[in-house]
């Protein structure tokens, strides 16, 4: 039996995105309809991270958003603080020569820690899937622990 352990990630996905399943790392989300190739979302689920002593949660936030980010992420041109589902969240958006436009997430809180990067080359759809993507990362939450049996094959 392998046994896996670990709070369940819920999203609230917006129309025209579906998930592309069994991914290595995380979850993958893929925007555009068939036909019409879009960027992608990949979220990732990790412990709840530990504050140190005179820390606060949005420079730790910060902390992880840039050890995530380098040391090849492009130019960084916006960055956003703000509330989410499991607490705060932080966001910066790069402009990259081989990725296009990359935006990442780190959302945390007591309950876990929400991962999520974006990456798009496609000008004519990046706006309106950044909102999106902004909304699933927002929208994030964890369930309790998932402890699923799955027969060994």
């Amino acid at each position: 039996m392998i046994r896996s352990f670990g709070p369940i990630l819920r999203v609230l996905l917006p129309g025209g995105w579906t998930e592309h399943l069994y991914q290595s790392i995380g979850r993958v989300f893929q925007a555009g309809a068939e036909g019409q190739p879009g960027g992608s979302l990949r979220v990732t689920v990790d412990e709840p991270l530990e504050i140190g002593p005179g820390e606060t949660l949005d420079e730790r936030l910060w902390a992880v958003l840039d050890e995530v980010a380098s040391p090849d992420h492009g130019q960084r041109f916006h960055e956003f603080t703000g509330d989410s589902t499991l607490g705060r969240m932080v966001t910066a958006a790069y402009q990259h020569a081989r990725f296009g436009l990359v935006q990442i997430w780190v959302s945390g809180g007591p309950r876990g820690t929400v991962i999520a990067t974006y990456a798009s080359t496609f000008e004519a759809t990046v706006a309106q899937e950044l909102m999106d993507a902004q909304g699933v990362v927002e929208s994030a939450d964890l369930a309790g622990p998932l402890a699923v049996s799955h027969p060994q094959v």
